[in-house]
């Protein structure tokens, strides 16, 4: 079976080897699912990367994108910085 995804990236997005794998493995799993990858920060003058705090993306009340922290509730094993979050 043959799956079409889109996938957007920002002019400032820099991929690894390896990246987009484990996103389609979630696709594939369930068409409706959107995955997307932990951003990680690239410092402009010295180009070291610094792992991202575990984040969330999501909209305020006048539709401004902003990034909220995971709750601890969501976070209950190892395994839980690579599941789906809600």
């Amino acid at each position: 079976m043959c799956v079409q995804v889109l996938i957007f990236l920002d002019s400032h997005c820099e991929v690894n080897a390896g990246w987009l794998e484990p996103l389609l493995s979630h696709v594939k799993s369930d068409r409706r699912n959107v995955a997307i990858p932990i951003i990680d920060i690239i410092n402009a003058d010295s180009f070291t990367v610094q792992p991202s705090p575990l984040v969330r993306g999501g909209f305020n009340w006048g539709l401004f994108y902003r990034w909220d922290p995971v709750p601890e509730s969501l976070l209950r094993d190892n395994n839980s910085i690579i599941s789906p979050i809600k």
